[in-house]
């Protein structure tokens, strides 16, 4: 999800009724009516939809292809998407799934996702004309991109068993600095966002046993995360015994002073969470549920700070939006 100027949310998902690709705009912020358009219906498109809008507010959506294996990307041709430009960045093996997108400023659409035929994680940067696709790693999935204010990608992912951080070098990343920041079978739905200095900021889930997992913040202390902080906002896993898998479908964000604001889902019960950080080093948090089912989380932040939730209700199979009456959701 993200919101545009006038703070009226869009959505890109998957309907697995239809297997088709879709884009959700809202007609005003609290989406009381919304123009839903079928983006692609070429098979069983739309799993691991990731969205970007342009500056004049046109939908851009990464996406796979479950039917061609491919990693596809849609450029919608007006702000309701009535109609994509579709086109197939990458259809070598098994490849587009956890697509990540991001768009530069000079409009290229930069994407990580993950190679299933060789485990590899890619990255793919388009402009209008072609795509180049290099291999970052062996390995990494779960993956999420933002761009730093000079147009280099910055990559979180799984692999290896850990949490690993790329930080390329250039716009392209002809060359990158990887760390493993957190090992351990931590590292499972990353999503990632940088601070104003460079820092990478990442949720994800750690995984401490096979049936119990806890969701983590790593904070950054260097733009290339050789050490991190890290702070857990359920707490299990200082008791093995408990065995709740949450944690799941992180959604990050922050606010304009550098506090992390992470959504995510519990798996055992299906409810979905908020942890709200009291300062950039997230020494206090906030947490609380905001729904009572509420999985694949997107988060967006309105500029009161108020979070916005778009998030599927899996015992109703609905896409639902909550907006937040306060920065803590308490409403």
């Amino acid at each position: 999800m993200q919101l545009l100027p006038d703070l009226r949310p869009v959505m890109a998902y998957y309907d697995a009724t239809l297997s088709n690709l879709k884009v959700a705009v809202c007609h005003d912020p609290l989406c009381n009516a919304s123009t839903i358009r079928v983006v692609d219906s070429d098979g069983d498109v739309g799993q691991h939809a990731s969205l970007r809008l342009l500056p004049d507010g046109r939908p851009v959506v990464a996406y796979y292809d479950a039917t061609n294996l491919d990693l596809k990307l849609a450029v919608c041709r007006d702000a309701t998407c009535t109609s994509a430009a579709i086109r197939v960045v990458d259809g070598l093996g098994s490849v587009g799934q956890w697509a990540s997108l991001a768009l530069a400023a000079d409009g290229r659409a930069v994407m990580a996702y993950y190679d299933a035929t060789h485990l590899d994680l890619l990255l793919a940067v388009c402009d209008e004309v072609d795509c180049s696709v290099r291999l970052l790693s062996s390995g990494g999935d779960y993956t999420s991109v933002q761009l730093t204010d000079d147009g280099r990608p910055v990559i979180s992912c799984y692999a290896s068993q850990s949490l690993v951080v790329f930080v390329c070098r250039d716009g392209a990343c002809t060359s990158s600095v990887r760390a493993a920041v957190v090992d351990g079978y931590a590292g499972h739905h990353s999503s990632l966002q940088l601070l104003p200095d460079g820092r990478a900021v990442v949720a994800i889930m750690d995984k401490y046993s096979s049936s119990g997992a806890d969701p983590l913040l790593v904070i950054c202390n260097s733009e290339v995360c050789t050490t991190a902080s890290r702070i857990y906002f359920d707490g299990q896993h200082d008791d093995p015994s408990k065995h709740r898998m949450v944690g799941v479908h992180n959604s990050l964000e922050l606010t304009t002073d550098g506090r992390a604001v992470v959504t995510y889902h519990d798996n055992t019960d299906g409810s979905l969470h908020l942890a709200v950080c009291g300062d950039s080093d997230c020494s206090t948090f906030y947490r609380g549920i905001v729904d009572l089912m509420g999985a694949h989380p997107s988060l967006q932040l309105l500029p009161d700070g108020r979070p916005v939730i778009a998030y599927h209700d899996e015992s109703n199979s609905e896409l639902k939006l909550v907006v937040c009456a306060d920065a803590l959701c308490a409403n």
